[in-house]
Formats: structure tokens, sequence, C-alpha cells
């Protein structure tokens, strides 16, 4: 009987790889473009409803994943649910903080929301490495 493994070989990996490694070099040596300087993509109740979607999805995965755990499932799924809370919360505080917003704290401004929005994005970034190289009993 032939076993299937689930893993992929790292030569099979190594053409994505290096595919990945080549756009993001190209994307990071393009100079920026001065054209698109203060041009709006989203109005503000556009990137608000984007946004309470992204929150909402965030919330129900955690509620899910929190009430539907018990001890025969991999601890992982917990900490997944756990940092989507998280990213909830803080996408809660860069919608909060988008310049147009009133005062949260401190004065709405582009900085404050990307960097609320990048912490989001980073939190998400190291759970999922995290659960990728933790093995799963």
């Amino acid at each position: 009987m032939r076993v299937i493994s689930t893993t992929m070989p790292l030569r099979r990996l190594f053409p994505l790889l290096s595919l990945l490694i080549g756009i993001f070099a190209v994307v990071w040596l393009t100079p920026p473009l001065h054209a698109l300087e203060g041009v709006h993509v989203m109005s503000l109740p556009v990137h608000i409803v984007a946004e309470v979607f992204s929150i909402v999805v965030s919330l129900m995965v955690f509620g899910v994943v929190w009430n539907a755990s018990s001890r025969e499932r991999p601890a992982p799924m917990v900490v997944l649910a756990c940092a989507l809370l998280a990213v909830g919360l803080i996408d809660l505080a860069h919608t909060l903080s988008f310049n147009g917003m009133p005062d949260f704290v401190t004065p709405a401004s582009v900085e404050k929301a990307i960097n609320f929005w990048l912490a989001a994005r980073s939190i998400f970034a190291l759970v999922i490495l995290w659960v990728a190289f933790r093995p799963w009993r």
C-alpha cells in the first residue's frame, strides 16, 4: 500500500518561491508613482462598509471556533481564533481613525490609520506563520 505524503518536496516549491521573490523584487525596485499622489481610491463610506465587513467576518470566525472548541480540537485553531479577535478589534480602531472620522483618543490621520492596519496585518501574518510551522496534535 502506497502512502501519499501531504508535504510537498522543497524542490517543487522552488519555482514558486523564485517567482514570488522576483515579483517582490520588481515591486520593491519600482520607483513611486507620483502621478497617483492625492488620488482617493475609496471614499469614506465605502471604506467603512468594507472594514465593517472585515470586522464582522473576523469576529464571526472567532465566535464559531471559540464555541466549537474542545479538548479534541487542535490548539492552533483556538490561537488562530484569538488572533482574529485581535485583528477584528484593531480593524475597528483602524476604522475609527481613518482620515475624516471624529477624534478617537487622538486626532484622526492617515498615519494613525495605516499604523492600525499594519498592526492588524502583522499580527495575523505572525500567527499564520506560527500555526503553519507548529505541529498539530
